[in-house]
């Protein structure tokens, strides 16, 4: 399980370079990945429940649906960037404009997994699953929404500053 998931986010970052054309961007989508994870080692620490095979079944889940919400919203922000040059600017209005999309893909799909996860008689075998799932994409988009803007910046205001330090033009 361990190596198919590892070959599960190499693909990932293979799709995400040829679709970036670039290695940063791939890794600030991938960042948010974590904090899916942190959500669902949460909620199942809350709840006294095992992290059952079931429950890593929704993990990958969530993990599809976190890079979607995060690709959206790079995507989005990276070409406000190029069109405009305005680094804070672009950031805002992308997180402004995307806010909705991400939010909804979230809200749709929490509303759908919490009575399965939730439900009195339900099937306990599924139910690992739906808590996984739901409560890791509450937690990641929440965080995803901040995070990944944030990283998007700080790379971009970092690159800026090594390229003005190390490549400044003397003047004649």
């Amino acid at each position: 399980f361990a190596f198919a998931g590892m070959v599960a986010l190499a693909c990932i970052l293979f799709i995400l370079v040829s679709l970036f054309n670039s290695l940063a961007l791939p890794f600030m989508v991938m960042a948010a990945i974590p904090l899916g994870l942190i959500g669902v080692i949460w909620i199942f620490w809350f709840l006294g429940l095992p992290i059952s095979f079931m429950a890593l079944m929704g993990i990958i889940g969530l993990i599809g649906v976190v890079v979607n919400d995060s690709i959206v919203l790079i995507t989005f922000v990276d070409k406000q960037y190029r069109e405009t040059g305005e680094l804070f600017e672009s950031v805002v209005e992308g997180c402004v404009s995307r806010f909705r999309a991400v939010i909804l893909t979230t809200f749709t799909t929490v509303a759908g997994l919490l009575p399965l996860a939730h439900a009195p008689g339900g099937d306990p075998f599924l139910k690992p699953m739906a808590i996984s799932f739901a409560y890791g994409l509450i937690f990641s988009t929440t965080l995803t929404l901040v995070f990944v803007p944030c990283c998007y910046y700080v790379y971009f205001r970092v690159k800026a500053w090594g390229q003005n330090k190390f490549f400044k033009k003397s003047e004649v």
